[in-house]
């Protein structure tokens, strides 16, 4: 996976920068406890400074530079170690927010709780993909790490009881270990496509058809491996790598986007190119590949993106690469497509985030429900000074807009102390669920977690 930490690292290189989970039998799910209240409005203020990991608001740039007033909402730890859910209103310029911009939040995000799905009885867990047709949960996975490594869902209730679980897929000779696996969904099927890669076989891309019923019946399936390149570590400029697929349906087609090497020049001159492939609806025919060039939109190197459909446009959410007067930072930036995959620089590009503070990126997770737009993703502190320092916090956060784009609420999605990565986006009625990877300081490896909230627009 590709992060802000690589990048900021490459530019440090280049010297363009300055410098209490409780455990319950394993058929339900783990739940924390959050049943501290939430301050009053009058204490916030004292709260918000003792937050040690509590930043600056991420404002959104719209492209008419419109001038906004946003609401930020965040988790904090109390000296208890319980959660709060704090939220004020808070204007887009520097230093404390004005008393007069506080007021009953309207609109936006409110912590339900966080559920951890995976312990080392399970054999641990890592990058989640959800999905849902309302009545099951589904959590797709890298699971059993401590072993042979395998591709598994879970199929839960709506109150996270177990129903199933199944291996998806597991290693062979021929294709190496499983590493990366993605999903999409229709209103009956999930597409899962998913990287079997190591040094010595390369990378190959498979990819699953499953129906949402309380078995994720398979099928179809690819015929064969979808696509094949070297391993990641390995790609030379202008070579597919299979990391990460992005992938999408809409009207009954099904695309899927990865991601081309391209880092000749440094990473402020590398291109920002993907390969789009069309598939057949069973997965059996590649219909159309296409080259996709997103160079004049973003700064730096292809990474981690997705796809997402939006009043019938498709759009493509990535960090790309911003200058700042303190150095490079990452900001998430989306740009919408016409029918022929092309776009407008001036109409069709979006900045989601504007912050030089901190570092956006990895925005697995979007869903666009009811004119509201959620996106997660993962933030780290901007310190290129030293090579051996670039960046990195992990924490996870969860952003609402609204049909225009403009910032609603943002909240903290891993709770302090968890180090967290992929972070994926379901919705099912007012409430919006984001299932990820958290590691611990005293975890052997990553576990997988879902965090719930409830919101309202």
């Amino acid at each position: 996976m590709e992060s802000a930490k690589t990048l900021l690292a490459s530019l440090a290189a280049e010297g363009d920068a300055e410098p209490a989970m409780t455990f319950v039998s394993r058929s339900s799910a783990r739940r924390l406890d959050v049943s501290t209240p939430q301050p009053s409005r009058s204490n916030q203020r004292d709260n918000l400074r003792r937050v040690p990991y509590v930043k600056r608001l991420r404002i959104p740039l719209v492209i008419s530079m419109t001038a906004l007033t946003v609401v930020v909402g965040f988790l904090s730890l109390t000296s208890d170690g319980e959660i709060n859910n704090l939220r004020d209103r808070v204007d887009e310029g520097p230093g404390e927010p004005s008393e007069n911009s506080r007021g009953p939040v309207e609109a936006g995000l409110e912590y339900v709780e966080t559920i951890q799905l995976t312990d080392a009885a399970d054999g641990y867990g890592a990058r989640p993909e959800i999905a849902s047709n309302g009545e099951y949960i589904y959590i797709v996975f890298l699971g059993d790490i401590t072993t042979q490594r395998s591709h598994k869902v879970r199929i839960y209730d709506l109150d996270f009881n177990l129903i199933n679980e199944k291996v998806l897929a597991t290693g062979s000779p021929e294709y190496g270990g499983v590493t990366d696996i993605r999903i999409s969904r229709d209103d009956m099927y999930v597409y899962s496509f998913y990287e079997m890669a190591d040094k010595n076989t390369g990378a190959t891309l498979f990819g699953a058809k499953y129906r949402m019923d309380g078995s994720f019946t398979k099928v179809a399936e690819s015929d064969g491996p979808i696509a094949t390149s070297a391993f990641f570590f390995d790609a030379v400029d202008g070579e597919e790598t299979l990391n990460d697929p992005a992938s999408i349906v809409v009207n009954g087609k099904v695309y899927l986007m990865t991601q081309i090497t391209y880092k000749r020049g440094g990473v402020r001159n590398a291109k920002t190119l993907y390969n789009l492939r069309e598939l057949s609806s069973d997965l059996s025919e590649i219909v159309d590949t296409r080259e996709i060039d997103l160079s004049r939109a973003m700064t730096g190197w292809a990474g981690l993106a997705n796809l997402l459909e939006i009043r019938g446009a498709i759009y493509t959410i990535q960090g790309s690469l911003v200058l700042y007067p303190s150095g490079y930072s990452s900001d998430l930036r989306m740009i919408r497509f016409d029918a022929d995959w092309e776009f407008d620089q001036d109409t069709d590009v979006f900045d989601l985030t504007n912050t030089q503070d901190t570092a956006e990126t990895m925005p697995v997770g979007a869903r666009y429900v009811d004119d509201t737009l959620f996106v997660s993703f993962r933030v780290g502190d901007v310190t290129v000074a030293a090579l051996e320092n670039p960046t990195s916090r992990g924490e996870l956060w969860l952003n609402m807009y609204n049909s225009d784009f403009e910032l609603i609420d943002s909240v903290q999605v891993s709770a302090d102390g968890v180090e967290g990565e992929h972070a994926s986006v379901e919705v099912i009625g007012d409430y919006v669920y984001v299932a990820y990877g958290g590691l611990t300081s005293d975890s052997v490896r990553e576990d997988v977690y879902v965090s719930v909230f409830r919101f309202s627009s």
